[in-house]
């Protein structure tokens, strides 16, 4: 009995250890890929800031938006030129990214020829674009644009004309081929962009009671995939 109880406590020890072991590395990696992600939104924000100057654009800085009674959404930037929104989605997918731009996941195959599944973004970014245009109110010309990184290579087929996807070295000439394309269209006038300004400004929330929601709404989701 003395020897099994010895053994026993030992052996649960070494289990636990174990088992913490994991969850710290775990929770390393994790906060490892989640600043290089929030450093490559900082870094597309910066550039994006950029183009705006030069292109005299207007560039909004993203967050947790509110309209309605609870409706919340989160996007990482929007983008306004004279004639067209353009909704930012920035994805830090490092490998060569593929798959239908209708299917629930795209595949991602890594250097090492890893292949791992993503949520797609752009059927995310489709339902941000469809909360951003409610929240405004009014219909305009919008596009969304999903952004990786320069070394990522992607092939998703049968894309939409208003669904872009460039690479941080690309988006620069891409928004530039869109202003060409839609040189004969008209301008947005003052008042559509001061509404969008306005829906902007007014319905950005910062509340505490707002994110924890919006945390548990996200959790949620990721629970009904698994």
């Amino acid at each position: 009995m003395i020897i099994g109880l010895s053994v026993g406590i030992p052996l649960t020890l070494l289990i636990i250890v174990l088992v913490l072991t994991f969850l710290i590395i775990k929770l390393i990696k994790s906060k490892r890929n989640n600043s290089i992600g929030f450093r490559f939104e900082a870094k597309i924000r910066n550039k994006l800031l950029t183009i705006a100057k030069d292109k005299n654009y207007k560039y909004l800085n993203g967050g947790l938006f509110k309209y309605g009674q609870s409706q919340i959404f989160e996007l990482d930037g929007i983008l306004i030129s004279n004639k067209a929104v353009f909704i930012i989605e920035v994805k830090y997918y490092v490998g060569h990214l593929s798959g239908e731009a209708t299917n629930a996941e795209l595949e991602l195959r890594s250097k090492s020829n890893k292949v791992l599944k993503f949520k797609n973004p752009l059927i995310q970014n489709f339902k941000h674009i469809q909360h951003f245009y409610k929240m405004c109110g009014f219909n305009f010309p919008v596009f969304s644009l999903v952004i990786l990184p320069s070394n990522t290579t992607f092939d998703i087929a049968n894309l939409e004309s208003w669904a872009l996807v460039t690479t941080e070295d690309q988006v620069a000439n891409l928004l530039e081929d869109v202003a060409k394309d839609m040189s004969e269209d008209r301008n947005l006038n003052k008042d559509e962009l001061m509404l969008i300004n306005e829906s902007v400004s007014s319905n950005r929330s910062a509340s505490l009671k707002d994110i924890k929601r919006f945390g548990k709404i996200l959790n949620k989701n990721d629970s009904k995939k698994k």
